[in-house]
């Protein structure tokens, strides 16, 4: 039922923002996400080495 449900939630968001550029939004929102974690994690290696 729920599986279901969230499907056709992702189909209606799908069709709401137009196929092509909702998954073009879906692409930039994990290379931002994948920065993100980049830039965390090279400020982590940062403070270790130097504190």
């Amino acid at each position: 039922m729920d599986e279901g449900r969230g499907i056709h939630v992702e189909s209606g968001v799908a069709r709401y923002f137009g196929g092509r550029r909702y998954r073009y939004i879906l692409f930039f929102f994990s290379v931002f996400l994948f920065f993100c974690f980049f830039f965390v994690f090279f400020i982590f290696c940062f403070f270790f080495l130097f504190f």
